[in-house]
């Protein structure tokens, strides 16, 4: 009997890990569609009164706003995302594809517009790469999309013009001498 018991607490363990696509119902699809779509409209809404309670919450209070309820707003929102994701996705691609596009877009872009664009795009581009990978090799499409995103986040580290690794090295003078 513990044997069984063992094999059931590792198939669960592998289903938070790497979700079950199965497991995506009608009720799952519609948490996930009302998750976006309320991320969508908050965003829309109070997309700088984020930028401002995120980046500079002094700030905030110095000048008598009160962000507090934008920074609670937003953590609601992150944790609602989470929980959409998590029975069909897993928590290993859910968070890999809600934090390493963001930290990746850093490398590549200023401004906050500008991030959020490249974020989505590099998201974009590790779910494909990871989806043909995974169907080609037969391998788990959350954690195959996770690597992506992941060797996505390396090269942007490396190249990327905004404090990559490469642009940081120090470059000899060419007219020393």
């Amino acid at each position: 009997m513990a044997v069984i018991g063992r094999y059931a607490d590792a198939e669960a363990i592998h289903q938070l890990l790497f979700g079950e696509p199965g497991a995506l119902d009608r009720q799952g699809l519609v948490l996930a569609a009302s998750a976006a779509t309320a991320t969508l409209v908050a965003l829309a809404l109070f997309v700088r009164g984020f930028v401002a309670e995120t980046a500079d919450p002094n700030f905030m209070r110095t000048a008598g706003l009160r962000g507090g309820w934008l920074h609670l707003l937003l953590m609601m929102l992150v944790a609602l995302n989470l929980v959409a994701g998590f029975r069909a996705f897993g928590a290993l691609m859910t968070v890999g594809q809600m934090m390493i596009p963001a930290a990746a877009s850093r490398f590549w872009a200023r401004t906050y517009p500008a991030q959020a664009g490249v974020a989505v795009g590099v998201s974009a581009l590790a779910s494909i790469a990871g989806l043909l990978v995974a169907q080609a090799s037969g391998l788990e499409p959350g954690a195959t999309m996770t690597l992506a995103a992941a060797a996505l986040f390396a090269v942007s580290a490396a190249f990327g013009p905004r404090n990559g690794l490469l642009r940081s090295l120090p470059v000899a003078g060419h007219l020393e001498g």
